[in-house]
């Protein structure tokens, strides 16, 4: 199945910030492209030795995501959502425009687009044309997240929905069937709590998502609780009482999905991408947590080897002079053999991705900023440059939420 990962280099250390880059690997595994934003217009870099070709011309374009074979391209534009044909090099007539979020299906090529007050999908079979799933009325009803489940056959959908008789706001997830769009079904609703989607267990029975109390932005960016709710059994549990940062590529689910990798943040110590954070595993199976990050740290972008055996992560002091510190390091599960994964580098490093069992890609950051893309080997041989990319923007520093 073809894969599309999003890779953030220009908001590795600033989560609020604009994200730059997107990575679509192909189902041979052996070749990636990449898609960056430079001076506001989309860029696609088919191989690493092709020319780059501009695809956009606006001038005000961001958050580039490529669907899942790879050949769309969904960005933001003045906040309104679109799309382009990355073979032809033209863009997608999605209709009139609609600002919002988006996100694209596991499998094929369908995006879906929302904001509070409606979810769309647009699918490439049914020629872009747009259908509304879900209309809902403000303040009555706020759509608040969206996703889909493992196999693109159903959204599932986070509603804020106005308490009954004046009593407490409604946190709601819904599950709608793609194939029968009459056939929706609430999968939890519970008084006085906000729901953010994580994703999905491997074997696509378990939703994990985060609670949000009062619906508090506040609460959202300090961190919030993991939760989990088996589908068929509609049980709810609770997977961990640390707080962990509410953003999808600061967890990581394990290969075999017994464990995940999270980011905990610690207590009352700021929102800031300097803050002490740390990075630990927790068991899925019976709740164990195990630290994996120094203490004393600000660590953040956990990621799995393929095969589960290796973890690799960012690390740096805390305090934000300590920015230019951050590498990246490494270790065998259960903690074994920790190290820095380039001893002696210069250079900040950010998001790593592992492309095989023994390779790592990451973003280098020299000290004006300009980022490019690299890989190494486990061992730290093989140190090879991918790709050069645009300088970060100045607002890529500062925090969470």
């Amino acid at each position: 199945m073809p894969v599309a990962t999003l890779l953030n280099c220009a908001k590795a250390v600033l989560l609020a910030a604009v994200a730059t880059l997107g990575i679509s690997f192909p189902a041979n595994g052996q070749t990636f492209s990449l898609a960056y934003i430079s001076s506001g217009d989309v860029w696609f870099l088919g191989t690493i030795n092709s020319a780059p070709k501009r695809l956009t011309r606006s001038g005000a374009a961001k958050s580039p995501h490529f669907s899942a074979d790879g050949t769309f391209i969904a960005f933001q534009e003045n906040g309104a959502i679109h799309a382009v044909d990355v073979p032809k090099h033209e863009l997608i007539d999605l209709g009139a425009a609609i600002e919002g979020n988006f996100t694209w299906a596991p499998q094929d090529n369908m995006l879906a687009v929302w904001n509070n007050t409606a979810v769309y999908l647009f699918k490439q079979r049914n020629s872009w044309r747009r259908a509304q799933i879900i209309r809902v009325a403000p303040p009555a009803s706020v759509v608040l997240d969206v996703g889909f489940d493992r196999d693109g056959q159903r959204l599932i959908v986070s509603l804020r929905e106005r308490g009954a008789n004046g009593g407490p706001d409604e946190g709601k997830i819904e599950a709608v069937d793609l194939r029968k769009l009459d056939q929706q079904s609430a999968l939890l609703v519970e008084p006085g709590s906000g729901f953010d989607l994580y994703g999905w267990s491997r074997d696509g029975r378990t939703l994990f998502f985060w609670k949000d109390p009062s619906f508090s932005s506040s609460f959202q960016a300090d961190g919030l609780e993991l939760w989990e709710i088996s589908v068929a059994q509609r049980t709810v549990r609770r997977v961990d009482t640390m707080r962990t940062l509410v953003h999808r590529d600061l967890l990581e689910l394990s290969p075999l999905g017994g464990s995940l990798l999270l980011t905990l943040t610690a207590p009352q110590d700021g929102r800031e991408t300097w803050s002490s954070s740390s990075i630990a595993e927790v068991s899925l199976l019976d709740g164990g947590v195990r630290v994996v990050s120094a203490p004393g740290t600000s660590a953040l972008f956990p990621a799995w080897s393929p095969t589960g055996d290796d973890i690799a992560y960012v690390q740096a002091p805390v305090g934000r002079a300590h920015m230019n510190e951050r590498r990246i390091w490494v270790a065998r599960r259960y903690g074994k053999e920790v190290r820095q994964l380039i001893p002696g580098s210069a250079f900040r490093e950010e998001k790593p991705i592992w492309l095989s069992k023994d390779t790592i890609m990451f973003c280098r950051i020299d000290g004006t900023s300009h980022a490019s893309l690299w890989c190494v080997r486990r061992d730290a041989s093989g140190l090879n440059i991918l790709a050069d990319l645009p300088s970060l923007p100045n607002e890529a520093f500062g925090d969470y939420g």
